[in-house]
C-alpha cells in the first residue's frame, strides 16, 4: 500500500484492510484452518485498535530497561546486572500506575509496580517458576497514547537461553524496534545475527548506542563508527543513523528536572526523531505490517486450496496410496534422523573426550611452569605496600596469571570444537535437506503443481554459537584465612601468602579449566539441539501441509458426487477470491 497523505486516506486504507481481513478469516474458517483463522483474528483486533508495538531489543547488559525508564522518565521496570526472566514486559497507557500479571494458565492479577521484580527478574522469579506469560504495566504518558505500546524484551545472549527464544518469538508482533547497543563493547557477532533475523520481520528500526557516559567522546565515537559500518554491511544499507546517548543520565535528569544533565545525555535527539515518526509514520507502519502479515496468511491458504484441488483429479486409490507413502516416508525420515542424531551424539562424546584429554595434558605439562611464573610475580610486588594493598595485589596477580595461561588453551579448544561441530552440522544438513526435499518433491509431483520451496528456511544453522565470559575465580577465603592477623610481621606475611598462593594456583587452574570445559560442551550440546529442532520443525511443516490436502481430498471423494462437485466448485471460487485478495494486498 502507498503511504497515506491524509487522515481520510488512512481511514480508507484501514477500512480496506479490515474488509480483506474479514474475508481471509471467513475463508480460513470455511477451510477448517484454525491456525490461519486465529492469526487473522489477532491481526484484525490489533488493526482495529491501532495498536503499535514499539519493541526495545538488544543483547544482555546493553541497558534496555534503563533506556525504557529514561524514555518514560520514571523507574518502571527493574534494572540490574543479572538478566531478567524470559518474560515480555509491555507498557501501555493508563491513568492508574499499576501492573497486570498474566499467567500461562490464563489467570491474571494486578500488582504494584514496585513489586515487578518479584515476577520478571531472575532473582525474584528464578527460571520463571511462577509461570508468568507476560506483564502489562499501565503508565500515564503522552508517549503511550494513540495505541503505542513500549515492549521491554528479554536480552539475547545471556546465560538464559529461554530469554533469547522468547525475544525471537515476539519479533513477529513488533511494528517497529529500537535496537540498543552500548559504547563498550560495540556491536558483536551475536547481535549481528540477531539483527539479520529482526530485519526479516521489522522494517523500521532505530539504533541507539547507550552508555556513552562510560567513555570519552572520542572513544564512544570510535565505537559508534565501527557499529555503523557493521550494520550497514550486514543490512546492505547506504546510511545508518545511530543515536549516542546515556540512558542513566537522561533518567536522572528527567527525575530531577536537570536540563543541563539532560542535554549532556544527548537523549533529546532520539526523542525528537521518535516523536516525529510516531506522529507521521506510525499509521503507515501499522497498515504496512498488517498488509504484509495478512498476505502471508493468504498465501498459506491459497497453497492449501491448490493442493486440495490438484488432488481432487486423482482417483481415491491413488490419493490413499500417496497418503500411505507420505506417512511411510515420514516414519522413514524419523528413523533416518534418529540414526543421524545417534552419529552426532557419538561425535559429541568424541569431542568431549578429546577436550578432556587435552585438558589433562595441558594441566600436567604446565603445572611447574605456572607456579614458578607466579612465584616470580609475587616476589616482585612492591614491598612498601601496606597489608591490604599487598593482599589485593596478590589476588590481582593470580587472576592475571590464570587469564594469561588459560587464554591459549581456550582458543585452541574452542577452535577444535567449532571445526568439529561445523563438519558434523554440514553432514546433518545434507541428510535433513535430502529427507525434506524428497517429501516436498513428492507433494509437488503428486499434485502437478509448483509448491513454494524456501531453501533458506530449510537450511539448518551450521554456525556454532560459542561464546565465553568466564573470569577466573580466586578463592579469597582460602588465601586470606584467620591465621593472617594484622599483627603478623610483613616479611612473615609475604612468605605465608606466597606459599599459600603457589599451592592455590594449581587448584584454581583446575577449577577454571573445568568451568571452561563445561561451558564449551554445553554450547556444543545447545547447538546440536538447535539442529534437531529446526529439522523437526521444517519436516513437520512440509508433511502437515501435504497430508492435510490428501486427507481433505479423500474425504471429498467419499462424499456423493453432488457434494464432491460442490466442494470443488467452492474451493475453486475461494481460490479465485484469494488470488484477488493477494493482488489487492500486493
Amino acid at each position: 500500500m502507498a503511504a497515506t497523505k491524509t487522515l481520510e486516506e488512512y481511514a480508507a486504507h484501514k477500512s480496506d484492510l479490515m474488509s480483506l481481513a474479514d474475508q481471509i478469516e471467513g475463508i480460513a474458517g470455511m477451510m477448517g484452518n484454525e491456525r490461519a483463522k486465529t492469526r487473522t483474528a489477532a491481526l484484525k483486533s490489533s488493526l482495529a485498535a491501532e495498536r503499535f508495538n514499539l519493541a526495545v531489543l538488544g543483547g544482555f547488559k546493553r541497558g534496555k530497561s534503563t533506556f525504557v525508564n529514561a524514555l518514560l522518565g520514571a523507574n518502571l521496570v527493574p534494572v540490574g546486572v543479572v538478566p531478567l526472566t524470559s518474560i515480555v514486559t509491555k507498557i501501555v497507557y493508563g491513568e492508574n500506575r499499576e501492573a497486570l500479571v498474566l499467567y500461562q494458565d490464563g489467570r491474571n492479577k494486578i500488582i504494584q509496580i514496585a513489586d515487578l521484580g518479584q515476577y520478571i527478574t531472575e532473582k525474584g522469579n528464578p527460571n520463571n517458576k511462577l509461570k508468568v506469560a507476560e506483564v502489562e504495566v499501565s503508565f500515564d504518558s503522552v508517549k503511550l497514547k494513540d495505541g503505542v505500546t513500549i515492549v521491554d524484551t528479554p536480552g539475547t545472549g545471556s546465560t538464559f537461553t529461554e530469554n533469547t527464544k522468547v525475544t525471537h518469538e515476539f519479533i513477529d508482533h513488533a511494528d517497529a524496534g529500537i535496537f540498543i547497543l552500548s559504547a563498550d563493547p560495540p556491536i558483536g557477532e551475536a547481535e549481528v545475527d540477531f539483527l539479520r533475523m529482526i530485519k526479516r520481520s521489522v522494517d523500521r528500526l532505530f539504533f541507539v548506542q547507550n552508555k556513552i557516559d562510560h567513555l570519552t567522546e572520542a572513544e564512544w565515537q570510535e565505537a559508534l563508527d565501527f557499529s555503523a559500518k557493521v550494520i550497514k554491511d550486514t543490512l546492505g544499507l547506504s546510511k545508518v543513523v545511530i543515536y549516542p546517548l546515556s540512558s542513566k543520565n537522561a533518567l536522572e535528569a528527567k527525575r530531577k528536572g536537570n536540563a543541563e544533565l539532560f542535554r549532556e545525555s544527548r537523549f533529546d535527539a532520539f526523542e525528537n526523531d521518535l516523536k516525529s515518526f510516531l506522529l507521521s509514520g506510525k499509521g503507515d507502519t501499522i497498515l504496512h505490517n498488517a498488509s504484509t502479515r495478512l498476505l502471508q496468511v493468504a498465501y498459506e491458504l491459497r497453497t492449501a486450496i491448490r493442493l486440495e484441488l490438484a488432488a481432487a483429479d486423482r482417483p481415491i486409490e491413488v490419493l490413499e496410496a500417496k497418503l500411505q507413502w507420505l506417512r511411510e516416508q515420514n516414519a522413514i525420515a524419523g528413523q533416518r534422523m534418529t540414526e543421524a542424531i545417534y552419529l552426532i551424539n557419538g561425535k559429541e562424546r568424541e569431542v568431549a573426550i578429546a577436550v578432556e584429554n587435552d585438558l589433562q595434558a595441558y594441566l600436567e605439562s604446565e603445572r611447574g611452569r605456572i607456579s614458578e611464573r607466579l612465584k616470580v610475580k609475587l616476589e616482585n610486588i612492591d614491598k612498601a605496600l601496606g597489608r591490604n594493598d599487598y593482599l589485593s595485589s596478590v589476588a590481582s596477580e593470580m587472576v592475571i596469571s590464570l587469564t594469561e595461561e588459560l587464554a591459549p588453551f581456550m582458543d585452541k579448544e574452542q577452535s577444535i570444537v567449532s571445526r568439529a561441530f561445523e563438519a558434523t552440522a554440514k553432514r546433518f544438513q545434507q541428510e535433513a535437506n535430502e529427507i525434506i526435499g524428497s517429501i516436498h518433491h513428492m507433494a509437488a509431483s503428486a499434485f502437478n503443481i509448483s509448491l513454494p520451496y524456501n531453501l533458506e528456511e530449510l537450511t539448518l544453522a551450521s554456525k556454532p554459537k560459542f561464546w565465553l565470559d568466564i573470569q577466573p575465580v580466586i578463592s579469597y577465603d582460602l588465601l586470606f584465612v584467620g591465621e593472617i592477623k594484622s599483627a603478623l610481621p610483613k616479611t612473615m606475611l609475604r612468605r605465608m601468602v606466597e606459599k599459600r598462593a603457589a599451592g592455590m594456583i594449581w587448584e584454581e587452574l583446575e577449577k577454571n579449566t573445568g568451568r571452561y570445559k563445561f561451558d564449551l560442551m554445553s554450547r556444543l550440546s545447545e547447538s546440536i539441539e538447535k539442529l534437531r529442532r529446526e529439522f523437526r520443525s521444517n519436516l513437520k511443516e512440509v508433511v502437515e501441509a501435504t497430508e492435510n490436502a490428501l486427507v481433505l481430498s479423500i474425504a471429498t471423494k467419499q462424499r456423493t458426487v453432488e457434494e464432491a462437485n460442490a466442494r470443488i466448485h467452492s474451493m475453486t471460487d475461494v481460490g479465485a477470491r484469494l488470488d484477488q485478495i493477494i493482488n489487492e494486498l500486493l
